[in-house]
């Protein structure tokens, strides 16, 4: 890869030392990772099977796809790129653990696409050129609600494997280092060691302040979310769900304070908007 004119040719090289771009692809028979260097170069390789079509199976063979010689370090930048099959969507509960199995994206559901097809906004949407038939997504979520409208009340997420995907490896998530009972018996945070305490033994580390005291509709979303759990014993699934919050909250951190600084560079520098050019004959 040529070096772009604006950077010196130390800088360059830093970045190509630092940078690694990874590839994930989870398709119906398999999962592939690769890694490459800024070059172009594969750094690293591997492939894994799926065996049947459950988010728990793709998890391990996303895990077996990975090698042991990644292709770069912890401390390196990388850039993540997915992709899946599209098509398929998965109906996940408040923690993102599965609620049903994953529709696959070549699955027919007849009674859904029936209920569908004679309502307005479908036949509005074939107007427009956009065709709903019984392998058609909506067709099938509205099929699994009829039958099973209890369990549906669950879903919190529908998305597509490539969001269940990024969701998976791409956030931050914080770490929950110790071995206990895993029960929340105090809400405590300690600014000096970045540790939100849910018992004397465990804790989730990497926190911040800002973080800790982030506020979605007047109220501080990682402390209300342990205290509405308070003598409950958390679960796998929750565990992974409060580490990913966690990162999440980070990453809109980071997002707001560079869109803030963008905003007040917009403001020194305000856009001049040119007058329209007249129509020519």
């Amino acid at each position: 890869m040529n070096r772009p004119s604006h950077l010196s040719i130390p800088v360059w090289r830093r970045l190509c030392l630092l940078v690694k771009l990874v590839g994930l692809d989870l398709g119906t028979s398999g999962v592939r990772y690769e890694c490459y260097g800024l070059n172009g170069d594969v750094l690293a390789s591997g492939r894994s099977q799926i065996k049947e079509q459950t988010t728990e199976q793709w998890t391990r063979s996303l895990r077996l796809a990975v090698p042991k010689k990644r292709g770069f370090k912890v401390s390196e930048e990388l850039l993540l790129s997915a992709q899946s099959t599209s098509g398929t969507v998965l109906l996940l509960d408040a923690c993102g653990s599965d609620v049903f199995r994953p529709l696959m994206y070549h699955e027919k559901d007849l009674q859904g696409f029936r209920k569908m097809e004679g309502l307005e906004s479908a036949i509005e949407l074939s107007k427009r050129g956009v065709s709903i038939s019984p392998t058609s997504p909506v067709s099938k979520i509205v099929g699994i609600k009829d039958r099973h409208p209890r369990e549906f009340e669950k879903v919190r997420w529908i998305v597509s494997p490539t969001m269940w995907l990024l969701y998976k490896v791409g956030l931050r998530a914080a770490r929950f280092p110790k071995h206990g009972s895993d029960t929340v018996d105090t809400v405590a945070f300690d600014e000096e060691r970045g540790h939100v305490q849910i018992n004397r033994e465990q804790y989730f580390s990497d926190v911040n302040r800002d973080s800790w005291t982030y506020e979605i509709g007047g109220y501080a979303v990682l402390e209300r979310w342990l205290k509405e759990r308070t003598e409950h014993q958390l679960t796998p699934a929750e565990i992974e769900h409060y580490s990913k919050m966690i990162g999440a909250i980070k990453m809109t951190l980071e997002t707001q304070e560079h869109i803030d600084a963008l905003f007040d560079q917009v403001l020194e520098h305000p856009l001049r908007i040119a007058p329209p050019r007249e129509e020519r004959l």
